[in-house]
């Protein structure tokens, strides 16, 4: 792929070969030319050393073309000599300050030296220049994510945001940034936009409601008469036993775990059809995060008492009397 980018720029841009060698007489412009092609070919074959050998004798022909520069730079980025090759790109650049390609190479070495913020700043040269290549906005925010320099990455999106609108891969990248940041109410406004936005996709709408209990712990105000004794009641047990998840024991479980017991006494079939569901709905209690695994455990086993128990109070307190 870095063959590609250094390669293709030599044939792209017929102004790039020719700068600065309107001051060149007839014969040494040709000399220049043939110096330059033979680079490429060169180049094209493999044969690196060679090509360096012709670029630097357009270097000695033209001490300031830029594209003979940008050449040798990019062989010898391909070859890991990145302190010579960051010199000649930045000269490159310096001579042709509006080359997309040279600042593309500029920034690819500099990322290489593990410059990121320079190299951040050349993707946003290029992006000032070309507002609308949106693959360079996201370039440079991926390479201040890679040093954790969240809000950078944001401001970067945001402008991308201001030129091509919303999209949903940058908004859901500007969530997770927020969520780093522990900026909830940011990250919530995003989520926003994306309901709005997209209000036929319910799966933000979940988002939202797992972002919040994330990161609230206080329950919602119950319904009704807020000085009532009953109301009271529960919400006084609800502030010293309720948690944002898991109720102890759980009452899915639980109750599952009865209604099996009463499916295995009455039909040995509809226990079997019923069982794979029962144990899907165990197992996914503990793993969307609804509650602990000792809630489901002990959920399992106080199904069995409260059946019981619950039973022998049927049978003594209201079967008996009924039928006698």
């Amino acid at each position: 792929m870095l063959c590609f980018l250094f390669i293709l720029p030599a044939f792209a841009d017929k102004k790039k070969k020719t700068e600065n060698i309107q001051e060149l007489d007839e014969k040494t412009r040709l000399e220049f030319d043939y110096s330059f092609m033979e680079g490429v070919r060169s180049k094209i074959t493999g044969d690196y050393q060679a090509a360096i050998g012709w670029f630097d004798n357009c270097l000695k022909i033209l001490p300031s073309s830029s594209v003979a520069k940008y050449e040798i730079a990019g062989i010898l980025t391909a070859g890991e000599d990145y302190n010579g090759a960051l010199q000649l790109a930045r000269e490159a650049v310096a001579g042709n300050p509006d080359n997309m390609w040279y600042k593309i190479l500029l920034a690819n070495i500099l990322q290489k030296k593990a410059m990121i913020e320079e190299a951040c700043n050349v993707y946003a040269d290029i992006i000032a220049k070309y507002p609308n290549k949106e693959e360079f906005y996201l370039i440079e925010a991926e390479l201040y994510i890679s040093v954790e320099k969240w809000q950078k990455a944001i401001e970067v999106f945001d402008r991308y945001e201001q030129q091509n609108g919303i999209t949903e891969p940058v908004s859901i990248e500007k969530i997770k940034l927020y969520t780093k940041l522990d900026d909830v109410k940011k990250a919530s406004n995003e989520l926003l936009k994306l309901i709005r936005k997209f209000p036929d996709k319910s799966e933000y709408l979940s988002l939202l409601a797992e972002l919040y209990f994330n990161y609230n712990q206080e329950l919602l105000p119950g319904p009704g008469y807020q000085h009532g004794f009953f109301y009271s009641l529960v919400e006084g047990s609800q502030q010293v036993g309720e948690r944002p998840t898991a109720a102890f024991p759980s009452s899915h479980v639980g109750i599952s775990t009865i209604l099996m017991i009463m499916a295995w006494r009455g039909s040995k079939k509809l226990f079997a059809c019923l069982i794979p569901f029962y144990m899907l709905l165990c197992g996914a209690t503990v793993y969307i995060q609804a509650h602990y695994v000792i809630d489901a455990i002990v959920g399992f086993f106080s199904a069995f008492l409260l059946y019981v128990v619950v039973t022998w109070m049927f049978k003594k307190w209201f079967a008996q009397p009924m039928f006698k």
